[in-house]
């Protein structure tokens, strides 16, 4: 997969976004793509209470990418500085996002997928200067559907601009709490990379 990347993306990607889970696809691609690109952001995902990276234990529902202790190979990665950051994506927004790709592009992929995109459209509007965000789309969304639309709040339509809140909402828990130090979403360029 980290070969096909780099040719599909013409050897230029700025960062790329990989579930942590067990860490097998996020080392096996994330070492590929590093030794090839230094400089792309290794970026691994979990939801929120799952603590393979965050020490925030607690309940969470996206099953498919949380774990509550770091695996070998995420521990290998981290001995070897390879992970550049951990973001950490609410259920919420996990499910909205794969609902979300169901609707508008007819792609039925899971939840996990959907934590992908969502911190995907996250970071193109936080540092809209990266003009390559590579992420996995990895679990179909066919063993999901129950739970998927079980996720679903009461009264959300699923709509763009749900999704579009749930983004600027996630990006001023993530400057609010330390982990994002850009303004660049607030401002015209930022916005630009949503639309």
């Amino acid at each position: 997969t980290g070969p096909e990347l780099l040719e599909q993306l013409d050897g230029d990607i700025d960062a790329l976004i990989i579930p942590m889970s067990t860490g097998g696809q996020i080392d096996g691609i994330g070492r590929f793509i590093k030794e090839h690109l230094p400089s792309c952001t290794l970026i691994g995902t979990e939801p929120v209470g799952s603590t393979i990276l965050s020490s925030t234990e607690g309940d969470y529902y996206n099953a498919g990418s949380g774990l509550d202790y770091a695996p070998k190979p995420v521990e290998r990665m981290l001995d070897d500085n390879l992970i550049d950051e951990s973001w950490i994506v609410p259920d919420a927004s996990s499910f909205k996002a794969s609902r979300m790709l169901t609707k508008t592009t007819g792609a039925l992929l899971g939840p996990t997928t959907g934590m992908q995109v969502f911190a995907a459209c996250a970071l193109a509007i936080e540092r809209p200067e990266y003009k390559r965000i590579a992420m996995i789309g990895c679990d179909d969304g066919r063993a999901y559907v129950q739970d998927t639309m079980a996720a679903r709040r009461a009264g959300e339509m699923d709509s763009m601009e749900e999704f579009e809140d749930d983004l600027h909402a996630y990006l001023e828990s993530r400057k609010a709490s330390g982990e994002a130090d850009s303004e660049a979403w607030r401002n015209e360029e930022g916005q630009r990379a949503f639309a």
